[in-house]
């Protein structure tokens, strides 16, 4: 069974490359993510995880480096840089958001310890509802709804958190014993989380493609892998925390 990072890498190669495979996949988007977060929840230490959340690197440290510290250096340095102002918009959107509910998973496929990943990702979406709309108002102009995005990360983590607490209590044995096709249902949806996100980039002709306005200037595949690096470069200091 291939691993997590080579399924990552398959779906990023399958998304360009078959611009209609990842327009078929996207809706299902939504439900590969609940997976993710759901399988994490089912196999993480529920001990281990509760000793993480007492240190203070974890709860307070990581959080605020990843949803205050890094955007603001990213959008100073960007202002500063001179950077058009759609790579600017690309680049603190990219950096704003909240870890992906695939980091945990992924480095539980890569040996590490999944707790802290898991504990961080779980206390910065708690933090976006705040930060993430006033860092986006204050650099690109943007409004976003503190109270829609509080809804759906809440209904995102909530309900594979509550699902995942009966299970354990009604079901342990079976989740023991049903491991491998656990990690089986992580890794498809790993799949699609990875091919996903590249709908829309099929390329077009110039005779067919409408009047671009400022905010479309960069190309969504820059814009995708301005997300790529940011996401990779905060999994890789959280995997070392």
């Amino acid at each position: 069974m291939p691993s997590g990072p080579t399924l990552l890498i398959i779906g990023v190669l399958a998304g360009l490359a078959f611009p209609a495979l990842a327009d078929g996949v996207r809706p299902l988007m939504a439900a590969a993510i609940f997976v993710l977060v759901l399988g994490t929840f089912l196999q993480v230490d529920s001990t281990a995880f509760r000793r993480a959340l007492r240190r203070p690197l974890v709860w307070l440290l990581l959080p605020a480096l990843a949803m205050l510290a890094s955007p603001l250096a990213v959008g100073f340095a960007a202002r500063g840089a001179g950077f058009r102002p759609e790579l600017i918009v690309a680049l603190v959107l990219a950096v704003c958001a909240p870890p992906s509910s695939g980091t945990a998973a992924v480095a539980r496929m890569l040996g590490f310890d999944a707790t802290i990943p898991l504990a961080v990702t779980l206390l910065s979406m708690a933090l976006a509802p705040v930060t993430v709309p006033l860092i986006a108002a204050g650099f690109v102009g943007l409004a976003l709804d503190p109270l829609a995005l509080a809804m759906r990360l809440a209904l995102l983590v909530g309900g594979a958190g509550a699902l995942a607490l009966l299970l354990r209590r009604q079901a342990a044995a079976r989740l023991v014993q049903h491991a491998r096709i656990i990690d089986a249902l992580v890794l498809a949806s790993l799949l699609l989380f990875a091919i996903a996100p590249w709908r829309g980039c099929a390329p077009r002709s110039k005779r067919n493609r409408p009047p671009r306005s400022p905010a479309s200037a960069l190309p969504s595949p820059a814009i995708l892998l301005c997300n790529c690096v940011a996401r990779c470069l905060r999994r890789a200091i959280w995997l070392r925390g």
